[in-house]
């Protein structure tokens, strides 16, 4: 069977072993230059054994050296002795790859296995998704057209339900084409949006096709709901029609999940009924979930403090309590916990969601795309990743540019804030607890 020096490394689902070469070899005379990577599914091995003091051959000169091996028997009759370097090595890829065995045989969710479905749609694309081309496909997507696409892919206009409406003369802030309710019209949309911040009225992100609930989008709240000064039956009525367009709700009097910021207590008593009742009674089958008000200055404040204790030298006895201290896991540990409750609403209650934060471009986004990355598998995958940024991040206007710390700097730094960096950062807690669901890693 071959045999190689080399180094190993693994992914959720594949061994991976390289040929050192010859800088990294013994002596340049007893190897020679090798750049076979044998690559091979978990699945696909059959037997594993440690074979100590093997002789092995290399090099021009047919140098004889004993080395511990590795050896993978795969089911497809090839037999594989991978060399160790040292004990030490084998004994840590020994390990390594008793582990992974032992998951593979107890069926752990590799991505590749429970998400065949987003496997294949990557299969049917014409864009290639290795990470070779994540760059250039990156750069060709438009993200008009991204949302208009993603929209077909989960049907959202195909049952006469949810139209793609035109939004050029209402928000400059949105894509072309957005998802409404098809009782909705165009002039119905002009006058909702005057009750959001920035005319950035409910719109949706995503539809679970298995219980046609929809995740929505928009800004905030212009008037405190319930307010009886501020009613519009129109507003009212797109949110009753989103209620009744979803008939697969566990509970019927919570068919729609409303997360909003907590406002000021209205000045208005509007009779004996307390402001919350008057928001259910004018918004019946809605439930609302208050979260506090978002501050990117709170967010800029807690990364430079993260950041300051990163580069210090301080006492290392102290570092978890000083990192307790900068707030950033905080800031974290809330919008991972409200990404799992709206996803928890979508799949145990098949509930529809609609997130209605600040102006609808930082939290707004980092809150929306996370839910997605938790909930369609299709967003844990190469190209679908790229997509949910390109739709959720750039096609509803997040301002990279002045939240970025080089062009905010410009401005005196009040505008600057790390939010899509803070959301990468949810993105990869989510990924070191369950590495097997992501087609990709912090390597590739």
């Amino acid at each position: 069977p071959p045999s190689s020096l080399g180094k190993k490394r693994s992914s959720s689902s594949r061994f991976f072993f390289t040929d050192l070469p010859p800088q990294s070899a013994i002596s340049t005379q007893v190897l020679s230059k090798h750049t076979t990577i044998i690559g091979m599914p978990l699945n696909c091995v059959s037997r594993m054994k440690q074979i100590m003091g093997i002789k092995v051959t290399h090099g021009h000169h047919s140098a004889k050296i004993y080395v511990d091996c590795l050896e993978l028997a795969l089911k497809t009759g090839q037999l594989y002795r991978l060399a160790m370097l040292s004990p030490k090595n084998l004994d840590a890829v020994w390990g390594l790859a008793k582990d992974l065995q032992a998951r593979q045989a107890l069926s752990v969710n590799h991505f590749a296995q429970v998400h065949f479905q987003a496997i294949l749609h990557l299969q049917q694309s014409e864009t290639s998704s290795s990470s070779e081309s994540a760059a250039a496909l990156l750069s060709t997507m438009n993200p008009d057209e991204v949302y208009a696409e993603d929209a077909q892919r989960f049907e959202l206009a195909s049952d006469n339900i949810w139209r793609l409406a035109n939004t050029a003369q209402i928000c400059s802030g949105y894509p072309d084409r957005v998802g409404v309710p098809v009782c909705t019209p165009d002039v119905d949309l002009v006058r909702l949006a005057v009750f959001h911040r920035m005319s950035r009225f409910p719109v949706v992100s995503w539809m679970d096709l298995s219980t046609g609930a929809v995740l929505l989008r928009s800004a905030a709240f212009v008037n405190q709901l319930g307010d009886h000064h501020h009613r519009s039956p129109i507003h009212e009525g797109m949110f009753h029609a989103i209620c009744t367009l979803n008939s697969s709700a566990v509970v019927s009097e919570e068919k729609l999940h409303i997360f909003m910021e907590r406002g000021k207590p209205s000045s208005s008593q509007g009779g004996r009924l307390s402001l919350e009742q008057r928001m259910n009674f004018y918004y019946p089958g809605c439930k609302f979930r208050f979260v506090e008000e978002f501050s990117i200055h709170l967010v800029r404040k807690s990364f430079k403090s993260f950041r300051s204790l990163l580069h210090k030298q301080g006492d290392p006895g102290k570092f978890l309590s000083s990192l307790e201290e900068t707030g950033w896991l905080q800031h974290i540990a809330s919008i991972v916990s409200m990404a799992t409750d709206i996803a928890m609403a979508m799949k145990n209650s098949s509930a529809s969601v609609l997130v209605a934060f600040e102006e609808g471009w930082d939290s707004t986004c980092q809150v929306v795309s996370l839910a997605q990355v938790l909930l369609d598998p299709y967003y844990r995958t190469y190209e679908g990743f790229q997509r949910l940024i390109q739709k959720e991040w750039h096609a509803f206007s997040h301002q990279f540019a002045d939240r970025h710390f080089t062009a905010a700097a410009k401005q005196g730094g009040k505008t600057e804030a790390p939010i899509f960096l803070q959301w990468l950062d949810c993105v990869w807690q989510i990924w070191r607890q369950f590495p097997a669901a992501f087609e990709f890693n912090s390597r590739f």
